[in-house]
């Protein structure tokens, strides 16, 4: 519950970071962190944060296998048909929407939990995502979070290009006995 947000040190700085990241329209932004660090209370938080400026998707990796289901997924959420499209029809509404720079002039931000358990081509389909500009201004802002296992993915050099356009990374921890009796 994002009324429950306690900003502890890491949690925080991390909001922060990613803030400043999103604003400015710089690159990608990971968080990693171990189980019960905050991961999907700061994605609420940015959600919620940015919703009035921006389309705003938040999505779980744990829930999408396949790149279709990736399409269906944030084409629901944006409220677009998703029934009984192939995948290139997906791709090519949610450019359209995308395109449409009249209602949502900063685009996109789309949040990924989870991230850990998507696959390879998933996170490929990711980065393409965020190819598409309009006025030499990105059109998809994407913060993905999930188990310190996601950095180490990006290692990989099927990943190198995405690796690259990574800006905020982010790790989050367990509260210091201070913030805790804070808390």
């Amino acid at each position: 519950r994002i009324d429950r947000y306690f900003p502890a040190f890491a949690i925080e700085t991390a909001r922060q970071t990613l803030e400043r990241s999103i604003d400015r329209a710089e690159g990608c932004g990971l968080v990693v962190g171990p189980a019960g660090t905050g991961k999907t209370l700061l994605c609420q938080v940015l959600a919620e944060q940015f919703r009035k400026r921006m389309d705003v998707v938040v999505l779980s990796g744990a829930m999408i296998s396949s790149r279709k289901e990736l399409l269906q997924a944030i084409t629901y959420e944006l409220k677009l048909p998703y029934k009984q499209l192939h995948e290139g029809e997906l791709r090519l509404a949610l450019i359209d929407r995308l395109a449409q720079t009249d209602e949502r002039p900063e685009g996109m931000l789309l949040i990924v939990d989870e991230a850990h358990t998507l696959s390879l081509k998933l996170l490929e389909e990711l980065r393409l995502l965020t190819n598409l500009v309009r006025g030499g201004s990105p059109r998809v802002r994407l913060v993905m979070a999930g188990a310190p296992v996601l950095e180490e993915r990006f290692a990989i050099s099927r990943l190198a290009s995405f690796n690259q356009r990574i800006v905020a990374r982010c790790l989050l921890e367990s509260f210091s006995a201070e913030e805790t009796r804070e808390y």
